[in-house]
């Protein structure tokens, strides 16, 4: 009996932790390179998310997109801003992720230089 009761607290510290310490991402996406990677995080009802998105997608840049209306998605987002140092009190969307350097609102110059760089 104490083996189960061992087995199930060490089941549920394995997923909690593992729940915590992975990014959110879409199901049927794939980050194949992440030394080289964009994500974008934002909301279906942000127009400059929706924006950014398109220009991406007009400039053939590969992005993967993850919404912070999802809680685990929200938390990591926090995570990775204050680990960069910013503010994660008030702030605006999208936030983007250059290959782990986050950007808040970046312009179309940057999102071309740091995509392709």
């Amino acid at each position: 009996m104490k083996y189960i009761a061992l087995i199930i607290v060490l089941l549920a510290a394995y997923q909690y932790i593992d729940r915590t310490t992975s990014i959110a991402i879409p199901s049927g996406v794939d980050i194949v390179d992440t030394n080289n990677f964009v994500a974008v995080y934002g909301r279906d009802s942000c127009s400059i998310t929706q924006q950014v998105k398109s220009y991406l997608q007009q400039n053939g840049i590969d992005y993967v997109y993850l919404n912070v209306d999802d809680r685990q998605v929200a938390d990591e987002l926090h995570k990775q801003m204050k680990e960069q140092g910013l503010s994660t009190r008030r702030y605006s969307l999208p936030v983007v992720n250059f290959s782990g350097e986050l950007s808040v609102q970046p312009n179309k110059q940057m999102i071309l230089d740091e995509a392709n760089g």
